[in-house]
């Protein structure tokens, strides 16, 4: 085997962040706005009534005027104090501009009203879900099921409170089943229970489900819709199917173009496609709605070190480590910015870092033992490769340390390890043209010329244009061999 190819298998992962579990924040706050336990009744009468400004207000509020719906609905609950659904509606329009503590004094009034109104718990949960009081949240949330046990938005509700506030992946898993099977029609519910799949990283699961709920949308189009087609997109570049997740990147766009993070993973799936001139223009527009994303800073400076323009890579990189000193993966994308000058002191001190900051970086792991192993020091190199494997083992970003590690053990012709490595990488990675030369070359060294044919004519198949030409006229070479 040439150096060259074995300079392939030594090039550096480039990673991509997982996402983070990116619908939460704020989701729980509209997702009873369409509840309405009371039903306004008309009123003849020379003045209007109480009943008569609730629909009014009501209006105004489908209408998407909440300051003038809030205060109409103030004025039907200045003529009876006692009015319920004035304090109903008004709470709802409160949380739609974002008036939380105003939401929570009238959830707080419904309660001492009439207690056994779901309502008033509802409202409050959301107003506590805003106010990032999320234990009272979920508390609220719970006391509205023991009065609605049917209403499976107060059910979604609490779902995004365990995820949110406790990070319990089960029970708000329990409770997006649950909505479920109260309606199997609401996509609020599969959304749900698919960022639950992702952030499990069951991302087939999670597509699954998020295929369900595009087909259960509304007819008509709204932003809030975007979030089904952005965590598909993101599901998708977690498979290492980049062009599927830009398709779906784009819809959630145009859906919602504020969107928060929209044009930061699009310019990742960018990234991974090698399309650096789209990346930077999505990251750059990232940055413009938002300056204190970290992330989006961080994928810049990934695009920049593949230009080479290393000291705008180092710019970026720092203003991400500025906003989030004890993020484990900005310390080894800065170790990636160094080990790609050779200057390989201060890559390993970030890597380093980054694994103190969380030992479960399996990405720095990696890399430890590629350095590790370009330094021909292979029981540190193995001990890294089989950490990082113990770490993600079915993670598809995971994948090239299976081949390193096949690698290492076809030097030390441990043909039968290797084997197995490149295998769990094709299963990971099934049209990776790297997979097949390396099984391909794995054949040729245990001599089985048909089958190592085989695998490095798939190689020059997927790889097309982007093979490498030395390599394939060693493989004519060994196609003319006896």
């Amino acid at each position: 085997m040439n150096s060259r190819t074995k300079n392939i298998l030594m090039l550096p992962i480039l990673p991509v962040l997982i996402l983070s579990v990116f619908l939460i924040d704020g989701e729980a706050n509209s997702l009873s706005s369409e509840q309405k336990i009371f039903t306004p009744t008309a009123t003849v009468s020379t003045e209007p009534s109480a009943e008569d400004y609730l629909e009014e207000g009501i209006t105004y509020a489908e209408a998407g005027n909440y300051e003038k719906a809030i205060e109409i609905f103030t004025q039907a609950i200045n003529l009876d104090t006692l009015f319920l659904p004035a304090y109903i509606e008004r709470g709802k329009a409160q949380l739609q501009l974002g008036n939380y503590a105003l939401a929570l004094l009238d959830g707080d009034k419904i309660i001492s009203l009439d207690s056994t109104v779901p309502d008033g718990y509802i409202l409050r949960g959301n107003a506590n879900y805003g106010l990032q009081n999320g234990e009272q949240a979920i508390s609220d949330y719970s006391e509205a099921i023991v009065l609605s046990p049917e209403n499976l938005e107060v059910y979604i509700s609490r779902g995004w409170a365990y995820l949110r506030f406790q990070s319990n992946m089960q029970l708000a898993l329990d409770d997006f089943n649950e909505a479920i099977n109260l309606e199997t029609n609401s996509y609020k519910a599969y959304l749900g229970r698919a960022t639950i799949y992702f952030a499990m990283n069951d991302y087939l699961m999670a597509i699954d489900d998020l295929n369900t709920a595009e087909n259960l949308l509304p007819i008509k189009p709204e932003a809030e819709h975007a979030a089904v087609f952005y965590l598909r997109g993101g599901c998708y570049a977690e498979l290492l199917l980049p062009d599927e997740a830009i398709k779906n990147f784009n819809t959630a766009i145009l859906l919602n173009p504020e969107g928060r993070g929209y044009y930061r993973e699009r310019g990742r799936a960018f990234y991974d496609t090698g399309n650096y001139d789209s990346a930077l223009n999505d990251l750059n527009k990232a940055i413009e709605l938002n300056p204190n994303d970290a992330s989006a800073y961080s994928i810049r400076a990934l695009v920049f070190m593949r230009f080479e323009e290393y000291e705008k890579a180092l710019d970026d990189i720092s203003i991400a480590i500025e906003q989030r000193p004890s993020e484990s993966m900005l310390f080894y994308i800065r170790g990636l910015i160094y080990y790609s000058q050779s200057m390989f002191e201060l890559a390993l001190m970030d890597y380093n870092h980054a694994l103190e900051l969380d030992p479960n970086n399996y990405l720095a792991h990696t890399e430890l033992g590629r350095y590790y192993f370009s330094q021909n020091m292979l029981e540190e190199a193995l001990d890294n490769f089989n950490t990082a494997i113990s770490l993600a083992p079915d993670r598809p970003r995971n994948a090239d340390t299976y081949l390193l590690r096949s690698r290492l053990y076809l030097d030390q012709k441990g043909y039968l390890e290797a084997l197995l490595d490149v295998n769990t990488f094709l299963k990971l990675v099934p049209t990776s043209p790297l997979g097949y030369l390396a099984r391909g070359q794995i054949f040729y060294e245990i001599g089985e010329k048909q089958k190592a044919l085989n695998d490095l004519d798939e190689y020059i198949r997927l790889a097309g244009e982007d093979a490498d030409p030395e390599i394939v006229r060693w493989i004519e070479t060994l196609r003319d061999q006896p």
